[in-house]
C-alpha cells in the first residue's frame, strides 16, 4: 500500500475518533493518522510529522471546526508536559471517552458481548494525587530546576500550580530546589552519570496530613543534610501538613528507574500513615499506595459490591502492594492471600491497622496489654483531658456521654462500643473500645481530631436537650446517659457533669 501522505506536508482532516490516550484519529484514504489534542468531531489543518507503513503522526496547525467539548486549558505547561492528556476536553466528556475505550477493548476480546457501565467521576478532579515524583535538571543559566519530563523525553519542564498534584508537594519541591541553588549542590546528568540529586519524591497522607520526603541521590552523602531537613520543616510551619520523615534513597545506577534499592532515614522513622475507608495503612518509600485515594475508595467499594463475596471464599490478591484492596475485602471472606514481589510492601501491609494516634512505637517491653475485661484483642482508644481533674461520678458521666456521642455521630448501635475508666495518680483516662473481637474500626475514628470535636459536640447536644433532673441536670436517664450495661452507675450519673 502506498502511503497517501508525506512528511512535513499539510492536510485538512476530519477527526473521526479518539484513541486510548486521548489523541485524535483521522484517516486519509484509510491511512490512520494520530493527532495529539484533536477531538472527535473537529475539522483540523494538520502537519504530518512522521509516517510508518501502517500509520502516521501529525500536529494541529489550525482548528477549522471546534468540538463543543473543547475547553480552555487551565495549565500553562500542558502543551509540553507529559503528565496529562485530556485537559483540553470537558471532564464529563473524558469520562465518556474512557468508558468507550474499555467498551472497545471488551468488544475486541470477548465473544459474548457485555455492556461497560458509565465511568464514575470525581466531584472535584483537582489536586487529588498523593504522590509526586520531580526530576531535577538545569536551566540554560545553570540554575537547578524541577518540574516534570516533557512528553516522551527526559527534558525537565519547569512547572507551577499543577492541577492534579497536591499543592504541598510542589511547595516542598520548590523549597528543596531553592536550597540546592543557594548551596551550589549539583544535580544528576544522565549523559555523564555525574551530579548528586536525581529526583524528589513526595508522599502525602491525605487524611493524616503526614509528609514523607524521599531524596533520590547519586551517592550517599548530602552536603548540609541537617540544614536541608530544617529548611523543609521551616517551610511547613504555616501548613496543616507536617513533615514526618525524610529518607535518602541511593540510586547510583545508569537507569531510568527512579528509586534505588537502599534507603537511609535521616529524619523521623522512615514511613507515614494514611487512612483509606476504615483502615489505616503504613506507607514506606518503596511501597505502592494508590495515588488517587478518593477514587480508590469508590473503586474498592464498587468492586466488593460487584464481586458477590461469600463468607467461605478464599481469594488471592495478586501484585497486592501494601494490601489495600485485600484488606478492604478481608472482612467479607474466610481468608485472603496477598502476593507481592517487594518485601518492604508486605512488611507495611502486616502493620496496616493498629498504629496509635500519633504513629509512635512504644519501646517499653515491660508494659502489659490493657485489661478491659475482655478475653480478646480489640481496638482501644484512650482519651485524656489534659489539666482537668474529675471526681469519680463526674468521670463516669463524661465517659457514658462520650460513648453516646460517638454512637450517634458515626452512627453505630450503642451496644457495639463500650468503655471504662483508667485511674492514675493525677488524672482519669477515658478508655473506649469496640466490642467486636479484633476491632470494627468504630473507636479508631477518634484518632482524627475533627471526629473528636464532632463527637464532643454531639455528646453535649444529647445531654443538653434531655430534661431529666430538671434545669440543674441532677440526674440521668435512658435518653441521655443510662443503658442496660451501666445499671450499677445509674444513681451516680448526672447530666450536669457531662455538660
Amino acid at each position: 500500500m502506498e502511503i497517501p501522505v508525506k512528511k512535513n506536508e499539510e492536510y485538512i482532516v476530519d477527526i473521526i475518533d479518539n484513541g486510548y490516550e486521548g489523541e485524535g484519529i483521522a484517516k486519509i484514504n484509510d491511512y490512520i493518522i494520530f493527532i495529539p489534542q484533536a477531538i472527535k468531531g473537529e475539522k483540523c489543518k494538520i502537519l504530518i510529522l512522521k509516517t510508518t507503513a501502517s500509520h502516521g503522526f501529525g500536529k494541529i496547525l489550525e482548528i477549522l471546526q471546534t468540538a463543543s467539548s473543547r475547553e480552555k486549558v487551565d495549565c500553562s505547561t500542558y502543551t509540553r508536559c507529559g503528565g496529562c492528556n485530556l485537559r483540553h476536553i470537558n471532564y464529563q466528556t473524558t469520562l465518556k471517552m474512557k468508558q468507550e475505550v474499555v467498551q472497545n477493548l471488551v468488544n475486541k476480546t470477548l465473544k459474548q458481548k457485555i455492556g461497560v457501565q458509565n465511568t464514575i467521576g470525581m466531584k472535584n478532579p483537582y489536586n487529588y494525587r498523593n504522590k509526586a515524583q520531580y526530576p531535577l535538571g538545569y536551566t540554560k543559566n545553570g540554575e537547578v530546576v524541577t518540574g516534570i519530563f516533557a512528553a516522551r523525553t527526559h527534558e525537565v519542564i519547569p512547572m507551577k500550580e499543577c492541577k492534579i498534584q497536591n499543592p504541598i508537594s510542589e511547595q516542598i519541591a520548590t523549597t528543596i530546589v531553592e536550597f540546592l541553588n543557594q548551596n551550589k549542590i549539583s544535580v544528576y546528568n544522565e549523559k555523564t552519570g555525574k551530579g548528586l540529586f536525581r529526583h524528589i519524591v513526595i508522599k502525602v497522607g491525605v487524611k493524616t496530613k503526614e509528609i514523607m520526603c524521599v531524596l533520590v541521590i547519586n551517592g550517599e552523602n548530602i552536603p548540609k543534610e541537617k540544614e536541608l531537613v530544617e529548611c523543609i520543616i521551616d517551610g511547613l510551619k504555616q501548613s496543616e501538613f507536617k513533615l514526618k520523615t525524610v529518607v535518602k534513597n541511593i540510586n547510583t545506577k545508569n537507569t531510568n528507574v527512579i528509586l534505588g534499592n537502599k534507603n537511609i532515614t535521616i529524619y523521623g522513622d522512615g514511613y507515614i500513615y494514611d487512612k483509606l475507608g476504615d483502615y489505616t495503612f503504613k506507607i514506606s518509600p518503596m511501597s505502592f499506595y494508590q495515588t488517587n485515594p478518593v477514587q480508590t475508595e469508590v473503586l474498592y467499594n464498587k468492586a466488593i459490591e460487584g464481586a458477590n463475596l461469600k463468607a467461605d471464599d478464599i481469594l488471592l490478591d495478586l501484585y497486592c502492594g501494601i494490601g489495600t484492596i485485600g484488606i478492604f475485602a478481608a472482612k467479607y471472606l474466610k481468608k485472603i492471600y496477598g502476593i507481592e514481589i517487594i518485601e518492604e510492601a508486605i512488611k507495611d501491609a502486616k502493620e496496616k491497622t493498629h498504629p496509635n494516634p500519633r504513629g509512635y512505637n512504644c519501646p517499653n517491653k515491660l508494659l502489659t496489654k490493657l485489661d478491659i475485661g475482655h478475653e480478646f484483642q480489640t481496638d482501644v482508644v484512650v482519651l485524656r483531658f489534659i489539666g482537668q481533674q474529675f471526681e469519680d461520678d463526674e468521670a463516669w458521666s463524661i465517659l457514658y456521654s462520650l460513648l453516646e456521642g460517638l454512637s450517634k455521630y458515626i452512627p453505630v448501635n450503642r451496644n457495639e462500643i463500650s468503655g471504662c475508666l483508667h485511674w492514675s495518680e493525677n488524672s482519669r483516662a477515658f478508655v473506649l473500645f469496640d466490642n467486636t473481637p479484633g476491632g470494627a474500626g468504630y473507636v479508631r475514628q477518634l484518632m482524627n481530631p475533627l471526629v473528636v470535636q464532632n463527637v464532643l459536640s454531639t455528646a453535649r447536644k444529647i445531654v443538653e436537650e434531655c430534661t431529666c433532673g430538671g434545669e440543674e441536670g441532677d440526674a440521668a436517664c435512658y435518653a441521655c446517659l443510662c443503658n442496660y450495661y451501666n445499671q450499677r452507675q445509674h444513681d451516680n450519673l448526672k447530666r450536669k457533669y457531662a455538660i
